[in-house]
């Protein structure tokens, strides 16, 4: 039988820019970090890929990004997270 791994997984409202710090704190306590801003994201796919790498390489959190506002949180019996932003669900 399988079992389904458990994630912890942390949500950064209004995050901005501050992504390395809050991934640092909380490495041990959580497997991924979700930051979340109205305005703010990484400005590209190189900085997006660059964040992931240095996140992999110093076995931090994995980051994942959303651009709007987290109305609510779901986590399903497969430890799957969603998020409804801007009225629309999306899996983390």
């Amino acid at each position: 039988m399988i079992k389904p791994q458990h994630r912890r997984v942390g949500f950064y409202p209004a995050s901005a820019r501050d992504y390395l710090e809050p991934l640092q704190m909380l490495k041990g306590w959580v497997d991924k970090m979700v930051f979340c801003d109205i305005k703010c994201s990484p400005r590209n796919s190189r900085e997006l890929a660059e964040l992931r790498k240095t996140a992999m390489d110093n076995d931090l959190p994995e980051p994942s990004f959303f651009l709007g506002e987290i109305q609510m949180v779901k986590v399903v019996a497969s430890s799957t997270c969603w998020v409804r932003i801007n009225s629309q669900w999306c899996s983390t």
